[in-house]
């Protein structure tokens, strides 16, 4: 191992990170996925905001 990479952290894929959160979370995350390739066309990303925030309530419950 060189001198350059010793320090740095060891790599993590998102598939790692998503896999450590808690169920709920992913969830969240798959649904936000879902969303936006739903409203991929939406130049305005404020319109997809509510929809996002009614997954957060929903989740909550």
């Amino acid at each position: 191992m060189s001198d350059e990479t010793a320090d740095r952290p060891p790599v993590r894929t998102v598939r790692d990170v998503l896999n450590e959160l808690p169920r709920e979370a992913r969830i969240l995350v798959q649904k936000v996925i879902d969303l936006e390739t739903e409203n991929i066309h939406i130049r305005e990303t404020t319109k997809v905001v509510p929809k996002i925030v009614d997954v957060v309530r929903e989740l909550t419950k």
